[in-house]
């Protein structure tokens, strides 16, 4: 019920835009207001999710997002409070796939403990969102794909837990007898940021659509890369 009553927003920007990247960390920020508090009933409420979506066709790339009708307005707000030039539209939910077409699909999830960290924009050397947007490029008449992003506001207690491991080990480290270095000091520091933000509980997933399986599997792995 829930999944039915959303809108899609087409969002686009000028070729020519200077936005820094931090934008986006702090329209994520933002987006976690839409966290439900928490009441006696909590345990029967969903909390509201939202899909982040890059799709791509025979020449095309187009950035969508789907939100909860009644947060419609709320995130328009934030979207322009931090990409003042975006140029946002209610669309139809774009659709990659045909009659014939074979489809090859990819979740990805965090394989280590949730609080370790990720690489973010600011260690790497290049822009990450190009080599996507370039594997997605090679789209041919009647092929498709989508980079999809689900998240949902999460609890804090991967927070708590990723304190509390950095807050241990540490404390083992002063004692001799305890101590192991297994865990360098640049990789706490990394959790003890991460475990400072707000963080959203998060599944990515790759669909392709092609003409043949083989295709598809071939489009699949360069964008998984």
């Amino acid at each position: 019920e829930n999944a039915l009553d959303t809108v899609t927003l087409c969002i686009r920007m000028p070729k020519d835009n200077e936005i820094k990247i931090d934008a986006a960390e702090q329209f994520f920020t933002a987006l976690y207001s839409m966290k439900k508090s928490k009441s006696w009933l909590s345990f029967l409420e969903l909390e509201d999710v939202i899909a982040c979506e890059i799709v791509a066709t025979h020449g095309d790339i187009s950035f969508y997002l789907h939100v909860p009708s009644r947060l419609t307005d709320l995130i328009e707000k934030q979207i322009y409070a931090n990409y003042a030039t975006a140029d946002i539209t209610v669309v139809d939910e774009p659709n990659i796939f045909t009659t014939d077409g074979k489809v090859a699909y990819a979740g990805l999830m965090q394989k280590d403990i949730v609080y370790y960290p990720l690489k973010t924009y600011k260690e790497l050397p290049n822009d990450s969102i190009s080599s996507i947007t370039s594997s997605m490029s090679k789209m041919r008449e009647g092929e498709g794909a989508i980079v999809q992003i689900i998240i949902r506001p999460a609890d804090g207690e991967w927070k708590s837990a990723g304190k509390q491991y950095v807050s241990s080990t540490k404390k083992k480290e002063t004692d001799p007898e305890k101590a192991t270095y297994k865990v360098d000091q640049k990789t706490l520091e990394k959790i003890s940021d991460k475990s400072s933000k707000p963080g959203f509980e998060t599944v990515i997933r790759i669909v392709v659509n092609s003409e043949s399986s083989e295709l598809a599997k071939m489009h699949l792995n360069n964008i998984k890369s």
